[in-house]
C-alpha cells in the first residue's frame, strides 16, 4: 500500500509571504507531485518574463532534487500564463531546460495569478524510476 510522503525542499522554505497551507512536493508510490512553482526567489520576482520562467524552472529543479529526481522524470506539466502571447518565450526556455525529454503538457491562459507581478506558474507530476 502506498503512503503519502511530504518531501522537504529547503530552497523553497518560508519567506515573508508566510507559512504555506500546502506542501511544495508530495510523493505517493512512484508518483511525485510538485505544487505550482513561480519565479519567486528570496522575496523577489523579476519584472522580466524570461527571468521569471528561468527562476520557475530553477525552483522546480530544487523540488526535483529534493525528491531525488531530474527533469527527465517529469511526465506531466501544467503551465498557467497570464498572457498567451508569452508562450513562445516560455517554450524556448522549456526546450533549453528540458531538452529532448518530452512530457505531457497543458498550457492555460488565465487572467491573473495570486500576485499580479507573477506571470507564470507551473505544476507537475514526475515519476520515480526506482519506486
Amino acid at each position: 500500500m502506498w503512503t503519502k510522503e511530504i518531501i522537504n525542499v529547503p530552497e523553497l522554505a518560508l519567506d515573508s509571504r508566510g507559512p504555506r497551507s500546502y506542501a511544495e512536493c508530495v510523493a505517493v508510490g512512484p508518483l511525485v507531485f510538485i505544487s505550482g512553482q513561480t519565479g519567486w526567489s528570496n522575496d523577489t520576482i523579476s519584472t522580466d518574463f524570461e527571468q521569471q520562467v528561468r527562476q520557475t524552472f530553477k525552483n522546480i529543479g530544487h523540488a526535483l532534487k529534493a525528491a531525488k529526481l531530474e527533469f527527465k522524470d517529469i511526465v506531466m506539466m501544467t503551465v498557467f500564463l497570464t498572457d498567451a502571447r508569452l508562450h513562445p518565450v516560455f517554450s524556448k526556455v522549456r526546450r533549453e531546460v528540458i531538452g529532448d525529454s518530452l512530457t505531457a503538457s497543458a498550457t492555460v491562459a488565465i487572467n491573473q495569478l495570486f500576485d499580479p507581478r507573477v506571470w507564470i506558474e507551473i505544476q507537475l507530476t514526475a515519476v520515480r524510476p526506482y519506486a
